[in-house]
């Protein structure tokens, strides 16, 4: 299979109800956006777009659905598919300025890394819908790239277009130090997994440790899954910048009044 075309992305969108849907092999993708609060004022950052997957009307676990795809070409279709439909669906956000955050495969960024065509045209779309790309921050999922080299070329590629990078779920598989340090994300997103382990055991320093790690790189912090209101309270002292969780916010559909 090659690249996805604009054409056959545009067969692939369709306009059902209040937003937009993607249909991929006989599965539905739709977005939800997630809102993301500064620490201090709690007033909203951003939003990320979580893709929701379902087929014959059952909802699909989204990594069920996107384990069958394991070639470079088939992630990153459906990695461009799934961006595609949440800058159409964002539309109806009242973002005014705020950031959007959107995953992606690490392998997307090996594939293209070598196609600035294809970032400049991706980018221009989410220009034409009204997102500028210094709003958009792409969060690199935790699973093992593709080419090292090919990977770190693609992220510099964005970046130079003026698109900020985050790591997704650090503390989980291969969002870790190593990744941090090869390619200097500008926001690093705190996985629950080292938030637990903290609230269970203040005393392990394992979250202290790299948000003193992270902010000597100067990267911008989010700590993500926090659901109570005990965990918040837990961690409010430590230095970290933003909050995303069911606490603040659950996953949904934002559609026009």
């Amino acid at each position: 299979m090659d690249l996805f075309t604009p054409k056959d992305i545009k067969e692939r969108i369709s306009f059902e109800g209040e937003e937009y849907i993607a249909l991929m092999d006989g599965y539905v993708l739709k977005s939800v956006f997630q809102p993301i609060l500064d620490k201090k004022t709690l007033e909203t950052y951003g939003f990320e777009a979580l893709i929701r997957v379902y087929k014959d009307g059952l909802i699909i676990n989204p990594l069920d659905f996107l384990s069958k795809y394991t070639s470079e070409i088939d992630i990153t279709n459906v990695g461009i598919l799934c961006y595609a439909v949440h800058i159409r669906n964002a539309q109806n956000i009242d973002l005014n300025g705020k950031k959007l955050f959107i995953n992606a495969h690490p392998k997307m960024f090996s594939c293209i890394a070598n196609d600035q065509s294809s970032i400049s045209a991706t980018l221009n779309f989410s220009e034409l819908c009204g997102i500028n790309p210094s709003q958009l921050i792409v969060e690199i999922t935790e699973f093992k790239e593709g080419s090292a080299e090919l990977f770190k070329k693609g992220i510099e590629n964005f970046n130079s277009f003026g698109v900020n990078i985050a790591i997704d779920d650090y503390g989980k598989s291969n969002s870790d130090k190593n990744r941090v340090d090869n390619i200097n994300p500008n926001i690093v997103k705190i996985d629950r997994s080292l938030l637990l382990d903290f609230c269970r055991a203040p005393k392990k320093r394992d979250l202290e440790d790299t948000l003193a790690y992270l902010k000597s790189k100067n990267i911008i912090v989010i700590i993500e899954g926090v659901e109570k209101n005990e965990e918040f309270d837990a961690i409010y002292h430590l230095p970290f910048d933003y909050i995303q969780g069911y606490l603040f916010g659950k996953p949904q559909r934002y559609h026009c009044a």
